[in-house]
């Protein structure tokens, strides 16, 4: 039997790497992790982010995405779970710190591990480090679409209030 390849699934958020990260994890239970974040009316069937790779890339992006002043209560900055909807400009420097490198070098310890998490698209070359044997899955949705489902989530939740 061959031995599972490690999986990082990555491309913008509501492009469908929900999808493909749910039917590689439900066919290859040997990826299923313990801390996925909760479905919910927007992923019906699960987002199969893990919390603990979502919580270390808002840690990474909080030191990037300017705060939100709070005086302001309504805003194009996101806020704490909400920054894979950043508008990060390319030439940003991605910074990592020794404690970031720690829960990375935790997380991917555990092998096999299939992880998505739309903020990799920001936050990538912080874990490549640690990514040995890992393929890359990029997931390419119409791009009219992919901002139509982003626009109706982002109303649906008020995230930017």
């Amino acid at each position: 039997m061959q031995e599972m390849r490690n999986v990082i699934i990555l491309g913008c958020g509501r492009s469908g790497t929900s999808a493909v990260a749910g039917s590689l994890i439900t066919a290859n239970p040997e990826y299923l992790r313990d801390d996925y974040v909760p479905a919910r009316i927007s992923n019906p069937d699960g987002t199969f982010e893990p919390i603990a790779v979502r919580s270390i890339n808002e840690g990474i992006l909080a030191r990037v995405v300017p705060k939100r002043p709070p005086q302001v209560e309504v805003s194009d900055i996101p806020t704490q779970w909400q920054r894979w909807l950043a508008r990060i400009p390319l030439e940003t420097l991605i910074a990592t710190t020794p404690s970031i490198n720690a829960k990375i070098n935790n997380i991917t310890k555990k092998k096999p591990y299939c992880l998505k998490d739309p903020r990799f698209s920001y936050t990538l070359e912080v874990w490549k480090p640690y990514l040995q044997d890992t393929v890359f899955v990029c997931m390419f949705r119409h791009p009219a679409e992919t901002a139509q489902s982003i626009l109706r989530f982002v109303e649906e939740f008020e995230l930017m209030n």
